[in-house]
């Protein structure tokens, strides 16, 4: 044997990249590529059509990053793309800001107490649909009764907030139309002047006419208690945020990020005029604002997103002559209940993580990420938990609270923000042009333009261009349902109808003759005040909502489409759970696997999709072995599964021999062998599948032929 020479380690001091390997421009990568398609166009097959109008490329370089909108920048300085803050999550994270969603004001206290020790960094307390109107709880109130909690007095509010450190903890409070009415009964939880209160009570006008597309009083009224709300706030809690841009009626609607954006600052500029028609100064506007925007599961489309709507919203707020350090957006973020799915429900918390993790990339402020079994019922303490531990982990595991703008930099992220910012301005001018966002509301533009959005993603959700686990791909039929512990709400209702009651009974001597004296001013930050005192006195929500709203002016827009994306799916799934006897697919499968697997494989999931019963077969050898084994069973469907070249012998003749057996088979051949298309139907073929066909619309029609869905 010859000796072998061991040779000498190169040292990693000793590579110079730039000289020992070689810098291929793109161009020439472009033809490396169309070598490989083999003729396909580069095109079509390498570039991406997003439902923004953006097109992505596979490879981005640093041309890519000339002259954007965005420019480069540092982090907490010009237009704020790469962070609010110049050391972005290092020393001060985000805000983790867990909604709390239980209908008891005692309860919800127990959560936000326990909840405040395990991570939660800020309180965040949706309030139910009653409360949110102006009601009190009342035997009706159990048709509003969804993840909301029912605070309707002061006893209420000091059970909601009982120990909890107001000077420590910001507060966010989703209270609809009678925002004014729970600043002040907020307000009335503080007996020290030196503490401020922090965080959002959410007043946004608008969304109350969007969410039910019908709006109970007049824009002009509201806009006055929003200025009202502003001027008691810049007194008495400059660090408390009162106007809420939420985006939640676009995203669920299936709006593009573009549009969700585009809107929500149209929004915006409408209450900042409004304000300023009122004589209030533009920075305490601004300092008022908070923008409660979703995260859809494009996972670098939204970290672009967050990084544009800073840009874009620092842009407009120089336009109205604010100040440098009002010129930043605060953004909470939560995930969007849009492709969220009832069926295979833990999947859910996998879409959340990811969701979680484009929004901090993107530097939002503060963020809620919903839990898994929200569609359900009321989350428990381990739905809680698990969502709550999804930041933390993201937090304190993956250390993005150590980070500075970790996405900035990247080719692709920079030009996307910069595309996504120039869409974005150039539909917020576009409503600005057509007269605002009323306007628009009232022709019921957004409404079209959102629509057209989500007719593209219902084709490809359909046709499985788009995937949704567990629902319109790889459906799990052995799933068990989740147990819906929500079953009384009724006797919740009840026992809060009974609560309230035994409250009024024991109210401070002359409310009733206060309550009746009283007129309030909604353009005065005395409001707030005078509310305080009503609060203090035993007022309920119902006798505050009269005084703040004493007259109607209802105002009616088309409606949204609010949806999510697969509750089609699962519409149509729940009815064959429901069948007597659900359709069964037979699986015809010709010759060795190798010949019909493939097939058969991908047939199985297709059938799946619909929940009906699988009849799974290794193969047949011939003909008289299926029409054999199909006598056994004849099942409602039949699809046959073997090759291109087989299926003229085939087709025809099975087909025939099923037929036989049951006139009322419906036969699927599996492929689209274009050249017998029309023979196979003349033969009796009723469906064709492959990976192009549409999903729903194909089991919609077999699960109405066997007598299904209607």
């Amino acid at each position: 044997m010859g000796e072998i020479k061991m040779q000498k380690a190169v040292k990693a001091s000793d590579l110079n990249l730039l000289d020992d390997f070689g810098n291929p421009e793109y161009q020439e990568w472009v033809e490396g590529v169309n070598k490989l398609l083999k003729g396909k166009p580069f095109d079509k097959a390498m570039l991406t059509n997003t439902y923004e109008g953006i097109t992505l490329k596979p490879i981005y370089t640093q041309d890519d990053v000339k002259d954007l909108t965005t420019k480069n920048q540092l982090p907490g300085n010009d237009d704020y793309v790469r962070h609010n803050n110049p050391n972005g999550f290092v020393g001060t994270s985000w805000e983790i800001a867990q909604e709390q969603t239980a209908y008891s004001p005692v309860k919800v206290n127990r959560m936000l107490l326990k909840e405040l020790k395990l991570g939660v960094t800020k309180v965040r307390v949706r309030l139910d649909r009653q409360s949110k109107i102006g009601k009190n709880p009342n035997k009706l109130a159990h048709n509003y009764y969804y993840r909301g909690t029912s605070v309707a007095n002061k006893v209420d509010m000091d059970s909601l907030m009982k120990d909890i450190n107001l000077s420590a903890v910001a507060v966010d409070l989703d209270s609809g139309i009678m925002a004014p009415a729970y600043l002040a009964l907020l307000n009335s939880q503080l007996n020290d002047d030196s503490v401020k209160l922090t965080g959002n009570v959410a007043f946004d006008p608008m969304l109350e006419l969007e969410e039910p597309a019908k709006l109970a009083y007049s824009l002009p009224h509201l806009y006055d208690l929003m200025r009202g709300m502003i001027k008691w706030n810049t007194k008495h809690n400059p660090e408390m945020r009162v106007i809420s841009i939420n985006t939640k009626v676009y995203s669920n609607s299936g709006a593009s990020s573009i549009q969700e954006l585009g809107y929500a600052f149209a929004k915006a500029v409408e209450y900042i005029r409004e304000m300023l028609a009122r004589e209030l100064n533009i920075d305490d506007i601004l300092k008022s604002i908070q923008f409660n925007l979703f995260i859809g599961s494009d996972f670098f489309m939204e970290v672009a997103k967050f990084r544009a709507a800073r840009y874009v919203w620092s842009n407009i707020a120089r336009a109205f002559g604010a100040s440098e350090d009002n010129r930043r957006m605060y953004i909470h973020a939560s995930s969007s209940e849009y492709n969220k799915t009832m069926y295979d429900p833990f999947v859910n918390i996998l879409r959340t993580a990811t969701e979680g993790f484009s929004a901090i990339l993107g530097s939002v402020d503060s963020l809620h990420l919903g839990f898994f079994d929200e569609l359900h019922r009321r989350p428990d303490e381990f739905s809680r938990r698990i969502a709550r531990n999804q930041q933390i982990i993201l937090n304190e595991e993956a250390n993005l609270g150590r980070l500075i703008d970790p996405a900035g930099g990247s080719w692709y992220v920079e030009k996307l923000t910069s595309e996504i910012a120039d869409n974005v301005w150039e539909l917020f001018q576009e409503v600005e042009s057509k007269g605002g966002m009323t306007t628009c509301l009232k022709s019921g533009l957004v409404q079209a333009e959102i629509e057209k959005v989500a007719a593209k993603r219902r084709k490809n959700l359909n046709t499985r261009k788009d995937v949704i686990i567990g629902t319109n791909m790889f459906a799990n039929l052995t799933e068990e349902p989740l147990e819906n512990r929500d079953n009384d709400i009724r006797r919740q209702v009840q026992a809060r109808i009974l609560e309230i009651e035994d409250i009024k009974s024991e109210r401070a001597e002359g409310l009733l003759e206060t309550i009746k004296s009283s007129v309030l001013d909604p353009k005065c930050s005395c409001t707030i005040d005078k509310l305080t005192e009503l609060w203090n006195m035993g007022a309920t929500i119902t006798e505050i909502s009269k005084l703040l709203f004493p007259t109607e002016d209802v105002m009616e827009i088309p409606a949204f489409n609010k949806h999510r994306a697969v509750e089609h799916f699962e519409k149509l799934r729940s009815e064959v759970e429901k069948m007597e006897t659900r359709p069964e697919v037979f699986f015809a499968n010709m010759g060795p696997i190798p010949q019909h697997k493939p097939r058969a494989d991908f047939s199985r999931g297709f059938f799946e999709v619909g929940g009906f019963d699988i009849h799974f077969t290794d193969g047949f050898e011939c003909q008289n072995c299926v029409v054999k084994a199909y006598k056994e069973k004849l099942s409602s469907v039949v699809v046959i599964c073997s090759t291109d070249d087989t299926y003229p012998e085939l087709v025809p003749a099975i087909t025939a021999k099923v037929r036989e057996l049951n006139p009322n088979v419906i036969v699927v051949v599996a492929g689209y062998p274009k050249e017998h298309i029309e023979s196979f139907k003349k033969a009796g073929v009723d469906e064709f599948i492959h990976i192009k066909a549409n999903t729903y619309e194909i089991l919609k029609s077999i699960v109405e032929k066997v007598g299904g869905a209607e």
